[in-house]
């Protein structure tokens, strides 16, 4: 995000949140209270044919942006045997 997506003014943290199977409520991985500029992130210890929802926000000096991004839907693949 850049530009007038962020009123002009530079990011300074992604705010990375998850939640798995009947999760109400999102947990933050990344970038909340420390920021964090990563574009990649590793989430370990999911779950086998779970689906994760994935959702991020930016913050920049003016801070957090008014909402989160669309959600992304994920599910984590099948160990072979």
């Amino acid at each position: 995000m850049t530009g007038d997506a962020t009123g002009g003014a530079n990011i300074l943290s992604y705010n990375l949140q998850f939640k798995g199977g009947l999760q109400v409520d999102y947990v933050s991985i990344v970038g909340e209270t420390v920021n964090n500029l990563k574009l990649t992130v590793s989430k370990q210890n999911l779950q086998t044919e779970e689906e994760y929802t994935f959702r991020y926000c930016i913050r920049t000096k003016y801070g957090w942006s008014d909402g989160f991004s669309p959600e992304l839907q994920a599910k984590t693949a099948t160990i072979p045997s």
